[in-house]
């Protein structure tokens, strides 16, 4: 064997030996080891919100009782789908931990998502909330039997908003309306990523309603400039004993919220065991749940077998009511998100599909070096490859990347020059972002860019 031979192999040898160290290394982060490194929070709604605000502070109990960073990533958009789904894809390794809400259980029976609390380890439930209804405080409704009169009177002329349409705030309002014998849809909805940007919107006179909980409105009535008409609690809540229920009211309505913590699907038994010690005992204890009792929240806490039987009872529950409340507002023929990647998938596969029945029917003399490489149905199998690539890293390396690197794959296979690819490529993908994720309002996975 010569020298310089012998010295690849031995450098192949120890590539080879590093891989499996490291391979090593990483298997070694059992759940005896939990809290080692860093740990995420993914919150699904606006910063400034309910949501944001309790998994703020359960961030930074937590970051106090397991000595390591506590971070919260607000993955908003897609009445909640983009960080449910996001929460249920993440890393099955325990650092990464999804702060779940009720619309969970409201989703997956609108078509937005097939993601549903079978796709979650529960951990614990540690927050209920139940609806109120906020105006202006210069408004003309001094009361919710004013405002009831203006609904019925006019009919579709009042805006509301507080979250996505079909979400847990929504279904209280529209129930309210039920309650009031009025039609659910007299009072227009206006999706929004949260409550936080709905009272925004109030206060600057974009709307009329805001459909929320009292803790999430608290610092605005205190501060004078919104009005608090009702709450839909089974009874007045001790922080804001001004404001009236529905039911005091004389409506028999009562809707609430609720929050929790959750783990991806498949992790596992070991790593759920561990983390549910931990984060159980952060959010069940006193310090936390102080801060949710002083702040006007819900105080509430349910362990993971508790929390799993809420979350089933729900999803039943709140699948009725969507029903019965939006179903004839919903139109339920309309496109929801996974309509676009699906018809993406099949063009790509017809496309692949003509592309080899085409090459077939070329004659040699008519065919590039190029397009024979392979075999004529190379191409089709090239397209087919990049679908299931796509399918699995997307959600990793997120859209723009993974479509970049399609785009200039599949340019090069179909003949073009590296540097056109390259620059179609890099132009394309960032293109077709912003056209779904904004102009179309259809989540695409953000991955590492865009995180």
């Amino acid at each position: 064997m010569t020298r310089p031979l012998a010295r690849s192999l031995k450098s192949i040898r120890t590539f080879v030996s590093g891989l499996i160290l490291l391979a090593a290394t990483s298997c070694s982060d059992r759940a005896d080891d939990y809290h080692s490194r860093p740990i995420s929070i993914i919150c699904p709604w606006a910063v400034g919100g309910g949501t944001d605000t309790c998994s703020r502070v359960l961030a930074a109990t937590l970051e106090e009782a397991t000595g390591v960073p506590v971070n919260v990533i607000n993955r908003t958009g897609g009445a909640g789908v983009t960080g449910h789904s996001a929460g249920a894809r993440a890393s099955r390794d325990g650092y990464t931990l999804l702060t779940v809400t009720a619309e969970i259980a409201m989703m997956h029976w609108r078509g937005l998502t097939n993601v549903s609390y079978r796709d979650y380890e529960p951990v614990c439930l540690f927050n209920r909330d139940h609806t109120a209804l906020f105006v202006r405080s210069d408004s003309e409704w001094k009361t919710l039997e004013d405002l009831r009169r203006s609904v019925e009177s006019s009919p579709g002329k009042l805006r509301a908003s507080g979250t996505a349409l079909g979400g847990s705030w929504h279904l209280g309002c529209a129930g309210a309306l039920i309650a009031m014998n009025l039609a659910p849809d007299s009072i227009v909805w206006v999706p929004s990523t949260g409550a936080s940007p709905a009272l925004q919107e109030l206060i600057s006179g974009g709307i009329e309603i805001v459909s929320c909980s009292l803790p999430e409105g608290r610092a605005l009535l205190e501060g004078g400039e919104v009005r608090a008409l009702t709450v839909m609690a089974p009874e007045r809540l001790a922080l804001f004993p001004d404001v009236p229920t529905l039911r005091e009211l004389g409506y028999d309505w009562s809707l609430g919220a609720w929050r929790g913590i959750a783990l991806p699907g498949g992790t596992p038994p070991e790593i759920v065991s561990k983390v549910t010690e931990v984060v159980a005992a952060v959010a069940g204890g006193e310090k936390f749940q102080t801060f949710i009792h002083e702040s006007g929240y819900g105080v509430a806490f349910e362990d993971a077998a508790t929390f799993t039987k809420t979350l089933e009872t729900d999803d039943r529950v709140f699948g009725e009511l969507l029903g019965r409340i939006i179903g004839e507002s919903t139109n339920e023929d309309a496109p929801g998100p996974w309509f676009f990647p699906i018809v993406l998938g099949i063009g790509l596969v017809v496309f692949g599909l003509s592309i080899g029945i085409g090459s077939r029917a070329k004659t040699p003399s008519d065919t590039r070096p190029s397009e024979t490489a392979g075999g004529s149905w190379g191409h089709f199998l090239a397209v087919l490859g990049a679908v299931i690539f796509y399918v699995f890293f997307a959600s990793k390396l997120g859209f723009i990347i993974t479509a970049a690197l399609l785009v200039f794959f599949l340019s090069k296979r179909l003949g073009a020059r590296w540097l056109p690819a390259a620059v179609v490529a890099a132009a394309v993908s960032p293109a077709i972002y912003l056209l779904f994720a904004h102009v179309l309002r259809v989540p695409l996975p953000k991955g590492v860019l865009l995180w």
